[in-house]
């Protein structure tokens, strides 16, 4: 195992306070009410992330703040994941040396077993978030296509 593959595990507390600030951020800016027990809220998620970039667009949003709301949201979209299947096919949080969005170490959702599935969704967000195409990749469409992967290998 090499630096960028150590394993850390993020603290149960850490995710949880990053899963609530999402909830709360989602109720504010666009009162949608978020579960992270609930497959739906995938979906919900993706509206807000759409409406966020949409002032990204209008420069309303900045990308220090799209950088911010990545963060939380994607700790939100991962552990919905993890409560739907991911969890019991082994996935869980870490914290990787080689995050994308943090150098400090941002979650990430990856295979434990295997090593080899990981999914990076603060980086997902964070790039819908700052693209200025007209992209509509959404949370929802790659955990439909990731989980239809599973049920294949």
């Amino acid at each position: 195992m090499n630096d960028h593959e150590k394993k850390i595990t993020v603290p149960d507390e850490k995710i949880k306070e990053l899963i609530d600030s999402a909830i709360v951020m989602c109720d504010k800016m666009a009162n949608i009410e978020l579960n992270a027990h609930d497959r739906a809220s995938l979906s919900k998620l993706d509206n807000v992330i759409e409406q966020i970039k949409g002032l990204k667009k209008k420069n309303i949003v900045t990308e220090e703040v799209a950088r911010n709301i990545a963060v939380p949201f994607g700790v939100l979209a991962g552990e919905i994941m993890l409560n739907d299947r991911l969890r019991s096919e082994g996935f869980s949080f870490i914290s990787a040396i080689n995050a994308t969005v943090s150098d400090a170490g941002a979650p990430i959702v990856i295979a434990d077993k295997s090593r080899i599935n990981t999914i990076d969704t603060i980086s997902m967000i964070y790039k819908v978030l700052t693209d200025d195409g007209d992209s509509k990749s959404t949370l929802n469409q790659f955990y439909e296509a990731f989980t239809l992967m599973l049920k294949i290998m």
